[in-house]
Formats: C-alpha cells, structure tokens, sequence
C-alpha cells in the first residue's frame, strides 16, 4: 500500500516529465516499445512459436517466403496484434480501488488529521498544502472529462506503435517477397 505522500509525490513529479533532451536519451526512449513487448521480439531473441505462428509461418513459406522471411512476417503480424490488443486495454476504466474516492476538501483534512501520527508535527500552511493536492488527484480520479482525455492520450500513444507495426508487416511483406 502506498503512502498518501508518497502517491502525491509520484503524481507531482509524473506532471514534470517531458521526455528525454539530450540524444543519448532520446535513443535510450526510442527502446521504449521493446520494454512493454510492442515492438515484437527482441533483439537477438526469439520467441517460441505457437500452434497459430506456426501455422501461419507455414502459410507464408507455402506463399513463396523462405523461412526465415515467413517467421519475420509472422513477427511482425504478432506485434501488430499486441498493439490492438494494448489499445482496447487502454479504455479500461480504472480500477475503483485504484481511484481516490470523491470527497470534500474538509473531509480530506479530517482524515489526514486521523491518519497522521501525533508526533508528526505539520504546521497548518504545510497541513493546507497536502489537503490541496490531495484534493486535486480527487478531482482528477472523478471527473469523467479528464478520464476520457487521459484514455484518449493512450489511444494516439499506441497509434504510434500500431503504424510502426503496420509499416513492419508491409517492410516485411514487401522486401521479402
């Protein structure tokens, strides 16, 4: 269970992240889709096909591909699949424990005060402070608006990958035939 501190410290620093600057980390982002498994296989590795890949690799060399061209198709029609996949998943509502319920400014310094040890000595500006960001990722837990903004900013995220996936599959279908 996370602390209550500690979750909005997560949040605030989330809101600072805007990307990589320098070149070295821009290519160290441009591995991104290798971390979560969008990009397919990774390199040097190699996954072991199922039933469905290897009949699909049987479909592409029965097509004319060699071997090794029939399991890159196959790789790449994979990861066009994974893509999809993570896209619906990206409308997933937040799961309700996950949510901060909806609750008034008052009631949230109310339940800091129950929350807090006696011998934490927080002064009320620093008191006022934390109900007001508290109260903020409650805002932001409950309003439908920002739900679908934040559902919709994954959805471009992924149709990024999803082109990257589709102009695989037509690299490979078209170089390798």
């Amino acid at each position: 269970m996370t602390s209550v501190s500690k979750l909005l410290a997560n949040r605030a620093n989330a809101q600072k992240s805007t990307g990589p600057k320098s070149k070295v980390g821009k290519q160290a982002s441009s591995k991104n889709a290798h971390k979560h498994g969008l990009a397919g296989s990774l390199p040097g590795g190699e996954r072991a096909p199922s039933n469905l890949n290897a009949e699909l690799v049987n479909d592409a060399r029965r097509l004319g591909y060699s071997d090794e061209d029939a399991a890159a198709l196959v790789d790449a029609l994979h990861t066009n699949r994974t893509v999809i996949l993570a896209k619906h998943a990206a409308y997933v509502e937040q799961p309700i424990k996950d949510k901060m319920p909806n609750m008034t400014m008052e009631k949230i310094e109310e339940l800091l005060k129950l929350w807090m040890s006696p011998e934490v000595k927080e002064t009320p500006r620093e008191l006022r402070y934390i109900v007001k960001l508290l109260y903020k990722e409650v805002k932001k837990d409950n309003d439908p608006v920002l739900c679908l903004r934040r559902k919709i900013d994954a959805h471009r995220k992924l149709m990024r990958y999803e082109q990257r996936a589709v102009n695989r599959v037509r690299r490979a279908v078209k170089d390798r035939k």
